[in-house]
């Protein structure tokens, strides 16, 4: 598997995927899929008619029950597995407030300093929130979880 990240605004095939890597308090927001025991960044498919930024709105909303956040967009990504590839964009959120409810498929939300060893997708996870801390210092924007690179 083979992670390429494109500077902002760069024009890719078919935008399929948002993912979000949020924080809220200060530390690294994930979910759980109500069937599973593993951990998730906040991510969905771009719906047909929907933006990239307005499909990380909705499942950013849906994941996690946030109702008061700014959203960033960090850049756009392509994932290339056995020959397949796939582009998505990703973002990074600050998230203030979680009043909404979850999406009946998770579980709960949870609130870490870094990555869990248990995640469901453990390859993409640390090479997204790798990026987002790469951007997020650039920006000057405190890092979650103490500063630690969330690894």
């Amino acid at each position: 598997m083979e992670v390429r990240f494109y500077a902002p605004g760069t024009p890719i095939p078919r935008c399929s995927y948002a993912i979000i890597a949020a924080s809220h308090r200060g530390r690294w927001l994930l979910v759980r899929h109500r069937e599973r025991t593993t951990w998730e960044l906040p991510a969905g498919h771009v719906e047909p008619g929907e933006s990239p930024e307005e499909a990380a709105h909705r499942e950013l909303r849906e994941e996690t029950g946030a109702s008061r956040y700014r959203l960033h967009p960090v850049c756009p990504y392509g994932v290339e597995e056995a020959g397949e590839a796939g582009y998505g964009m990703l973002f990074y959120a600050e998230v203030e407030a979680m009043d909404g409810g979850l999406e009946h498929e998770i579980g709960e939300t949870g609130l870490f300093d870094r990555l869990p060893q248990a995640m469901t997708y453990a390859r993409i996870p640390p090479v997204m929130l790798t990026e987002v801390v790469r951007w997020m210092r650039g920006k000057g924007l405190e890092i979650p979880g103490g500063g630690k690179d969330g690894l």
